[in-house]
């Protein structure tokens, strides 16, 4: 990425924040203050950027993943309340594709485990050929200083 990051303050300070409306954390983010909305909320209004993250585990599964689960149990508990037109009976995250997505949840996070198994297994293989390796090249050297 040819991004550069800038300190939160520095951002902060050419918007013309003052620095007791913001709360860091870190050197790159930080929280605005209420106080700093109710000063400005007579300004014209700008442009709106939503920004969230979600760390990732050593799996692979982050935003993306969480996403479409909420959006599925929200869609469910929505049929079940009935904020959506079903026909017949909804049930609590199984009526209507619930089972489905369970099914596919499940599938999915057993192929994420596998191939997260598999990646791990060529690493490790990786690191023992090179360790033979040195170990063959040092075994080498010591025989050719022996003679």
């Amino acid at each position: 990425q040819q991004a550069q990051m800038q300190p939160i303050s520095e951002i902060a300070k050419g918007l013309g924040i003052a620095e007791e409306d913001i709360e860091p954390y870190g050197r790159y983010k930080a929280k605005l203050s209420e106080q700093l909305y109710t000063k400005t909320r007579d300004n014209p209004d700008g442009k709106l950027i939503l920004v969230t993250a979600i760390n990732p585990t050593p799996a692979g599964e982050g935003k993306t993943t969480v996403s479409v689960g909420l959006g599925q149990a929200l869609a469910n508990l929505a049929m079940v309340g009935g904020m959506f037109a079903v026909v017949g009976v909804p049930l609590p995250f199984i009526s209507y594709g619930g089972s489905a997505y369970l099914f596919l949840g499940s599938g999915i996070g057993v192929i994420q485990s596998v191939a997260y198994e598999n990646k791990k297994q060529l690493r490790l293989a990786k690191q023992a050929e090179m360790q033979s390796e040195a170990n063959n090249d040092k075994n080498t050297l010591q025989d050719e200083s022996n003679n």
